[in-house]
């Protein structure tokens, strides 16, 4: 038999769900070795990257349909359910290129 490993950390990534009408939430595993360590930074970079992947053509695309992008990111440590980074955006946040407009 394998074992199971949790994470030391996971990070919860809020979303609109434009079908249900509610505002939902997505938590994964979160990685020190490939994210760095848990700050407001990495937890914005890391929402960033899953928008990104959100777009036309990323790996995430057919997740799209009927969801906003990922706007609220927590860190939160597993074991005692802390939160040890958050990044809350402003309340109007302009991304993409914005010289296209």
């Amino acid at each position: 038999m394998g074992r199971t490993l949790t994470p030391k950390y996971r990070i919860e990534l809020t979303y609109v769900d434009y079908l249900n009408k509610r505002r939902s939430v997505q938590s994964f595993a979160y990685s020190v070795k490939e994210h760095g360590k848990p700050n407001t930074n990495n937890a914005k970079k890391f929402r960033d990257e899953m928008n990104e992947s959100l777009n036309l053509g990323g790996t995430n695309e057919h997740l799209r349909i009927g969801q906003s992008d990922y706007s609220k990111a927590t860190i939160i440590e597993q074991s005692t359910s802390n939160v040890v980074a958050e990044f809350n955006p402003p309340m109007f946040e302009v991304r993409g290129n914005i010289e296209a407009l």
